[in-house]
This record gives structure tokens, sequence and C-alpha cells, in this order.
């Protein structure tokens, strides 16, 4: 392993101090031609001991590659990489617990799934792609976009080696196949052992004289420049290509899909929303995607978490320009990292891994689509088109103070109305080491007592509450605790959003619950609340809010239906709603152009759109993979993806997209 004498920080960038490695990669070596079974034998001898040393210590390293082999001036192989950070002007890479990470031409199938139980046998898999590509020139798997090559791995075959060089021993063959099962309980159970079946064999089969191979391993993406998000760059497989599809000249906001004809059914724009300009300077661009089957049932709160997991993290920046220039070549070869995920919500469990087989493929769909795209050294913030539709109630700041009179404090809207979105951030009135207290909206409510609640309480459970003149009704319950805020000074904000297929709780910018509100259907009228439990409000406190509004969920495009025909030009396929709005709520099914045995497909929203360059993108693939885009001239900076644990991948399957954005 490559020695990490010291490390620090300098002009707040972290710093190691490593040995210097003045031999080169072995993916410089591979570009020199193949590399017999004897020397494949030695090269793994020494990274195959580096290899168990870490697994002893409980380390996965993730993301083996011929780049992270490096050798001293001796020519004596080294590992390099092992998780490690790594922010420099140009790009950013970040290991995250819990994310899924690797690069795609040498990852494991359980990578793919992102499986968070990764043990040494995922190693053992990309030492089997090593050695492959070593005896062979080539990886094993070869494909034009990221996500077909992690799908290869998963469903495809082990190549056979011996079709590629029928020269190598037959024992190659048998290798190989055990070093790339796909299911690791198949494989060597150590690195060691892998090694010491090649010096087996080389010890009854001299080398051949192999003949110099002139291999093209440019990696086709282009380094980044700065972003304020965390990036990390993927890698196709060696030598493929990716161009970018022009954008026909609709305006402001499209609907994006691909597949040979994909059916649009039901496209609407639910709500187009106003903030106010104090919230537009704090917000920041944030959208959120959930996906479920039409006519699914009310989702498991815990399944949806699950989902929406990343929605806040600064998630993986690719660029994709490709440049064919040795300094090119060898920043790119010095970036090649994986993609990191980290959850948000701590504590959710992954999506279902027979859906979640290839959750990044959605980043590399994204990547190939703006392969052409120029870097520029600085960004500034797109700008939006600003919205124009007015709240019915608010912004309103105000107090509530606590009475012990037995009645719950609220404001009210003085609306009558059952579809709406209702925003505010409440302050808390007294820390949990003096009192529990609780906050909540009442809504649909027709007179006291006859009313929904959505309560949270400082103990982090909230609950959704039918209440009638007979008593409480419970819906739902949660709880809530990895996302507030309880500190003396602490604010926390609330967000409902109550339409008929649009039931969604959000706190802090953390989805929460799909909300079942259907035992309450009426109009009424909408307040924000404090004391609704007794025992939740002390003598002289005050519950401060500011931003009390409420929105009206009125459509303002659609529903629309049509068909997305796939034509090969060049272009995305898109309708567009010809609305111009910054903040909406917007909702589509998409009908499946065909099966997954033919082939890949996507399919999405493109909105917040200034030009053909400055636009953000919504992808939804077919690998159960998502991806939110912030697409600018020159830049694609990824601002959240995730996985998807109920799509319909079925030929002629319906999935229904709702897109809010704030």
């Amino acid at each position: 392993i490559v020695p990490v004498y010291d490390f620090g920080e300098e002009e707040d960038q972290p710093y190691l101090v490593m040995r210097y490695m003045p031999g080169g990669s072995l993916a410089e070596r591979l570009q020199q031609g193949l590399i017999d079974v004897q020397e494949t034998a030695v090269i793994m001898q020494r990274i195959a001991s580096a290899l168990d040393a870490a697994h002893q210590q409980g380390i996965v390293h993730r993301d083996l590659k011929p780049g992270n082999i490096l050798f001293d001036q001796y020519g004596d192989a080294y590992l390099a990489d092992f998780g490690i950070v790594r922010i420099s002007q140009s790009s950013a890479a970040l290991t995250a617990s819990g994310g899924l990470l690797g690069t795609p031409a040498y990852m494991s199938p359980e990578q793919v799934y992102g499986d968070k139980e990764l043990d040494g046998r995922s190693d053992i898999y990309a030492l089997g792609v090593i050695v492959f590509q070593m005896l062979t020139g080539t990886v094993p798997y070869q494909a034009d976009t990221p996500a077909k090559v992690m799908m290869a791995h998963v469903i495809d075959p082990v190549p056979h080696v011996l079709e590629k060089r029928p020269d190598l021993p037959q024992e190659c063959e048998g290798i190989i196949q055990k070093a790339m099962a796909k299911e690791r309980e198949q494989r060597f159970a150590t690195a060691r052992d892998l090694s010491n079946a090649l010096h087996q064999l080389t010890a009854t089969h001299p080398a051949p004289d192999l003949p110099k191979q002139e291999v093209d391993y440019r990696t086709p993406f282009a380094i980044p420049g700065p972003t304020a998000a965390n990036a990390a760059t993927i890698d196709l497989a060696p030598g493929t290509a990716t161009t970018l599809p022009a954008v026909s000249s609709n305006k402001w906001i499209w609907l994006l899909a691909g597949g040979l004809l994909v059916a649009c059914i039901g496209i609407g724009f639910i709500s187009l929303l106003t903030w106010q300009a104090n919230r537009t300077e704090q917000a920041t661009a944030t959208a959120v995607a959930l996906l479920a089957q039409q006519g699914t049932q009310t989702a498991d709160a815990s399944q949806v978490l699950a989902t929406m997991a990343a929605l806040e993290t600064a998630v993986a920046q690719e660029t994709t320009t490709a440049q064919e220039t040795s300094t090119a070549q060898e920043t790119a070869a010095a970036q090649e990292t994986a993609l990191a995920l980290a959850a948000q919500a701590t504590g959710t469990a992954v999506a279902k891994a027979n859906i979640a087989a290839t959750a990044a493929a959605t980043r590399a769909t994204a990547t190939a689509l703006a392969a052409t795209e120029t870097a520029v050294p600085t960004l500034t913030p797109t700008p939006v088109p600003a919205g124009s539709i007015a709240p019915l109630y608010g912004p309103v700041t105000g107090e509530l103070p606590h009475e012990l009179d037995n009645l719950i404090e609220s404001a009210y809207a003085g609306l009558n109305t059952r579809d709406f979105m209702v925003q505010a951030i409440v302050g808390n009135p007294f820390t949990t080491q003096v009192g529990r207290w609780d906050v909540g909206i009442t809504f649909r409510q027709t007179q006291s007592n006859e009313e929904m609640r959505l309560v949270i309480r400082a103990d982090g459970v909230w609950n959704l509450n039918n209440r009638s003149a007979a008593g409480d009704n419970f819906i739902q319950d949660g709880n809530l605790s990895a996302f507030l805020d309880l500190t003396e000074t602490g604010q926390n904000e609330l967000l409902l959003i109550a339409q008929e297929e649009i039931r969604y709780f959000f706190l802090n910018n953390n989805f929460i619950a799909q909300l079942d509100l259907s035992s309450r259907t009426n109009t009424g009228d909408v307040s924000l609340s404090t004391g609704y439990y007794t025992v939740d409000e002390q003598e002289n406190a005050i519950t401060t809010y500011q931003d009390f509004t409420v929105w009206p969920l009125n459509p303002v495009a659609g529903p629309l239906s049509g068909e997305l025909t796939h034509i090969d030009d060049g272009l995305v396929k898109a309708i567009s709603s010809d609305v111009d709005q910054q903040n909406f709520i917007a909702t589509v099914t998409f009908q499946n152009p065909y099966a997954l045995t033919t082939g890949s497909w996507d399919y999405g929203f493109t909105f917040r759109r200034m030009d053909v360059g400055e636009q953000m993108w919504l992808i939804v693939s077919s690998s159960a993979a998502w991806n939110l885009v912030d697409r600018r001239a020159g830049e694609d900076i990824f601002l959240s993806d995730g996985t998807l644990s109920d799509l319909d991948t079925d030929a002629q399957g319906t999935n229904q997209i709702i897109l809010i954005a704030l």
C-alpha cells in the first residue's frame, strides 16, 4: 500500500503527503500493450498481499482499477486510493458511508445493487476484471454508456478470456470465471487465493512472446471546473465516447423522454407558486422527485424515506467534454472516482436490491446527454423565471402565546379550501429540558373538533389525526427525530401539500410521509397551532412563527396526453407546457416504451429553462435510479440522486412522476 507520511490543510484545501511513485500506473502500462501471465502474477502477488492486509482491518477498497495500482522506481506495484477524499480546483470526490461507490468498468454486481454490506469479495471481483484486462487488453464489458456497463456486470455472463486470447493457458478461464462470479460466495475467498492460482499457472506454462498492441484508453470525460457541490466523475469503459443530443426549441418547462415511443398520459402542472422576496433570497433550488406505480396504495413512511434519503445532499457532478490531449488524459486518470451518495436520513434502509440494480445508471445517462458541454472555470447561480401565482394567505409572522386554558392556541388563515399548500417556520418555545412542546397544522376544519390535525412533538413523534366530536381518530404516525431541530433557539419548517393525489408532509426540507387524507375530503379553514396536548404548554412561553403562508393548488396547464416518438436525430424529445414558472408542482404518467430486455429507457422533466444550456433536469431511468441535474453553460451540477423502490419496468407499464420544485 502506498505509504502516507503526513496530512494537513492549506488554504482550506486538505492534502496528503504520500510516497512518490515515479513508475506510473498500471493504466499507463496497459496503454503500451498486453501483459503476459508471468508479469500479471507478479503484480497480483503484491496487490493481493496489500488487499488482504486491508481486508483484515475491515477495509474494503471499493474502487480497484488500473489507475489505482502504482509502481515505484523499481517496478514494484503498490495499491493506492483507499476511499480517499480528494478536493481540488477541478473536482472533489467524497467516499461516503453507505454510499454507492465504484467505477463502472470494475464494479461488482453488489456494488451496482448499492449493497451497503460490501466485503472484500467485491474487491476480488474487481481484481478479476483487472486480470482480464491485463491479459486481453480490454475490460470484460464495454458499452456506450456507464449504465449499460453496470447492467452487464449484473446480467451478462462473464466473457470467456480464451475467446479474446486463444493462446492463453486453459486454466486462465477458470481463474477469471471464479474471480468474477456473479455471486460473491462463489469467488476466491481472499486476494491471495487468486494470486496463488496465477502463480500455480505460471509454474507449468512458460510465457508466450506477445506483440506490442496500441490500445486507446483515453477517458472521454474532461475534468470539470470548480463548483459549490461535492463532485465526482464516472468513467465509461475504455475507448467509449459520448455525444450530446441537441434540444429542440420549445420554451420554459419541458418533459424529456427517451425510448422508441413513450406515451404521456395526463401531464398536468398542478400548482405554480410564488415566494416573497425574503424567502426567494434564502431558498435554494430544491426539487423533489417521488415516483409511485399507478394505483399503488399509500406508501409506508419508512419506504418513502429510503427513496428520498439523499434529497439534500450534494451528490455527483459530472461533465463530459471529450479531450484528447495528454494533459487531459493524465488529469482524468488521476480523477477517476466513484459515485458518492450520502444518505441524509440516517437509519433508513436502502431500496429493494432487485430494483436498485444499476442505481447509478441515470447519472451516466445524463452524462452521456451532456457529453460535449464546454467546461467553464467559475460558476454563478443560474437565473430562473419568477412565479406569478399569489398565495391565498400570508406570508404572516406572529406569536402563539401559551395559555394554560386547555385550549389549542391557533393562528387561522380564514379560508375555506380543500386543496392547498401550507408552509411555516416555527421557533422552539423552550428546550426539551424545560418540557415537551408541540406544533402542527389544522386543516379542512368546519367547526371546532371537526378537522384534520397534523402534529409534530418535541419527542420526535408525529401523527395525523382526523379529529371529530366523537374523539381522536389517529390515521398515521411516525418518528422524525432525525430531522427535528431541538436547540434552544432552533426553528423547524413545516410544509404540507394537501391535494387528492399529492398528499405530502415535509419537515426542514426532508420528506417525511405521504398522507392518507381520504377520511376527510371537505373544504375548511387552515390554521397553525400549538398546545394540541395540555402537557405541551408552559406558562408565559411563546411559540413564534414566520412566513405562515397558504397557496392554492389550481392547475394552470394540462392535463395533456400524447406521445414522444424517438427518432435517431440526436434531439431530446419533449413537449412544452408553455408556462413560465420558478416554483411549481407538476405530475405526469408515463407509459414505458418497451421491456428492459429490449433496452434501457428514461424520462422526466426539464424545468426552469432559460436556454438550451440553462435548465434543470429531473431524470428517471429504467434502472430505478433518479437524478436532479442543474445544467448550465458548459457545466452539469448533479444536485441529488437516489433509487426508486416501486418503479414499474414492465413493457407498457406505467409510472407516475410528481415533481415539487420550490
